[in-house]
């Protein structure tokens, strides 16, 4: 596409509509497009944790560790504030080498101690084989150049080298410019479920039409390997699985033994491959059919597909594509090409296949009596939108005031449970009943949620409030260590834990159910996250006894315990304070 000027990239017009990255400024588009490719569904409040932006961030803008897509992305960004025709400066491209450098090999103790610790748990994660995918971006609001794909082509290279020296070889290390052109690709992606719009030429092999009368139609026959990984190296991942909920995960790392598993099938048993395999379901926008008889339109030969996504069989597709023993001829692959045109059936066909893997754990709770019950009381809520484990493809204006489900049972968990449970069950909570009823109790209201999630949002408010002082050099030297303490993961669950504990102290008043607090129903989410903030602020006050409770990543669970019995017994010393201190958030509070 040939831009003139910055509106005429749909990316660029949605992003104006994401007033909640503002605060953010110019890297409001970089963390657009890391929610876009990594389909993260509450990147407001990750910002604070992946921000490395400042005058000493070793050209690392954001770096963040996904366990769940075993990906690290360095991202290094530019914003110009008016359309460049000419593109994004150089420069501005080489500087991601020395973020590489300082993401492997320079010594940690030169790293600045303000970004060490994220620089620790990226290097941690990828000696431990958890991390499939490397992105080295370098993000900007404009025009691709041949100049800059070269510069991060260099780059690539020097990171795969980088990692063959560590033995981590497997790697898949992604080094792109991200200009207007990618941007808007990742856009698209989340509009329209299939990218690729060729006419694919296919084996002509025989098969079978399925006809409905609810919308779709299918063709069922069997592809070879190669006619696979042909599609994988000319498309890759990104294209040829967009419309699947999980890209191929490797056959490397510890929970991946089943991938394993197909790699050794098609290297020791090729010719049962085909029965050994449950195939591939793939959706196109259409697909010619060769039928012998005019009069049985179900039996014949396909000629060619329109477009394809492989909603299902990504893991196949990857091990098979990935393999570097040449192909065996043999292999066979069942196919089922799928051709629709309603967007909430291509969610449910892409959901349907792929129960069999792990994908969000929320998905498999979204028909729970307590979710529809949530979803329909958050109808009746102007500045909330709450999907419930539902998969929806979102506006900028239901993203702007979406309560994260996944976030949201990790919140309620600190709350009524425990946070080590929230940082380190997080997949957990959806997956057993146990936690699950502490997260969701059946009593639970939309007005709780809203009364929890707020005291989150404040605690993300008051991170971004102290990250962006100490990123400027702003911060005064008293706050110094609460900002140490509000970079440690997992921290504002340590906090929330902490608000829950001396609930009772603050309301005055014994409480028999606490999924029964709320706020009065004239006070908005804006308001109410408002008057969470004196409270956190006395919290965050006893960094000193708080702090030890982050260490090992709030793995630690009696500690914890313990840390919390001590804080509430310090903070009964001065609970006569607190109807000075907290007034108005007494007064909204409803029992």
């Amino acid at each position: 596409m040939k831009y003139g000027k910055l509106n005429d990239s749909p990316f660029w017009v949605s992003l104006q509509q994401r007033t909640d990255l503002a605060i953010h400024g110019n890297l409001n588009a970089a963390l657009y497009a890391l929610e876009l490719h990594n389909n993260i569904a509450d990147i407001v409040s990750l910002a604070p944790e992946i921000i490395t932006e400042g005058g000493d961030d070793e050209n690392i803008d954001l770096l963040y560790v996904d366990l769940d897509s075993a990906s690290v992305y360095v991202i290094q960004s530019f914003q110009s504030p008016l359309f460049r025709e000419q593109g994004a400066r150089p420069n501005k491209a080489r500087d991601s080498s020395y973020a590489v450098m300082a993401l492997s090999t320079m010594t940690i103790e030169d790293i600045p101690n303000r970004i060490r610790e994220q620089v620790v748990i990226a290097r941690e994660a990828i000696q431990s084989d958890l991390i499939k995918n490397l992105y080295i971006w370098f993000v900007h609001n404009c025009p691709e150049t041949d100049e800059c794909k070269r510069i991060m082509d260099g780059i690539g290279t020097q990171a795969a080298t980088m990692l063959r020296g560590l033995g981590k070889s497997s790697i898949i290390v992604d080094a792109s410019e991200v200009g207007l052109e990618t941007l808007d690709q990742l856009y698209k992606s989340q509009q329209n479920a299939i990218l690729i719009s060729d006419v694919i030429e296919t084996p002509k092999n025989a098969g079978f039409v399925e006809y409905s009368d609810t919308g779709w139609t299918a063709f069922s026959t069997s592809v070879t390997a190669s006619f696979l990984k042909n599609l994988y190296s000319r498309y890759g991942e990104d294209k040829l699985f967009s419309a699947n909920v999980r890209s191929y995960m490797g056959s490397n790392n510890k929970d991946q033994a089943i991938n394993g598993q197909i790699k050794k099938s098609a290297l020791e048993t090729p010719s049962d491959f085909y029965v050994c395999n449950n195939g591939i379901t793939a959706l196109v926008h259409d697909f010619e059919v060769k039928f012998p008889s005019e009069d049985d339109k179900n039996l014949g030969r396909l000629l060619n597909i329109t477009g394809i996504s492989i909603v299902n069989g990504a893991q196949t597709t990857g091990c098979l594509s990935t393999n570097e023993q040449v192909i065996d001829p043999r292999i066979k692959v069942a196919i089922r090409f799928i051709k629709v045109n309603d967007d909430e059936k291509v969610r449910k066909i892409t959901l349907a296949n792929n129960s069999q893997n792990k994908v969000l754990a929320s998905d498999f709770r979204s028909g729970d009596e307590v979710q529809s019950r949530l979803r329909s009381e958050f109808e009746r809520v102007g500045d909330a939108f709450y999907t419930g484990g539902l998969r929806k493809i979102l506006t900028p204006a239901q993203k702007r005031i979406l309560i994260d489900p996944e976030t949201l049972a990790q919140v309620l968990t600190a709350f009524h449970g425990h946070p080590t449970s929230s940082y380190h069950q997080k997949t957990e909570i959806w997956e057993k009943d146990e936690l699950y009823n502490i997260a969701f109790n059946a009593t639970i209201t939309s007005r709780h949620i809203l009364f929890i999630y707020s005291l989150y949002e404040a605690i993300v408010s008051y991170k971004n409030d102290i990250a962006i002082s100490n990123r400027h050099g702003n911060l005064l030297e008293q706050d110094k260590p609460k900002h140490e303490f509000l970079s440690k993961p997992g921290v504002s669950f340590i906090v929330i834990h902490a608000v829950a504990s001396i609930i009772e102290m603050i309301v005055g008043k014994v409480i028999p159910n606490k999924y029964s607090l709320s706020f009065r129903d004239d006070i908005n989410r804006e308001q109410s996250i408002q008057l969470w903030e004196n409270v956190i602020k006395q919290v965050v006050k006893r960094t000193v006894r708080l702090l030890p409770a982050t260490d090992n990543r709030l793995s630690q669970r009696a500690k914890i315990t313990e840390i919390m019995d001590n804080f509430r017994e310090d903070m009964d010393m001065f609970r006569d304070n607190f109807n000075e201190w907290f007034p108005d958030l007494i007064k909204a509070i409803k029992l």
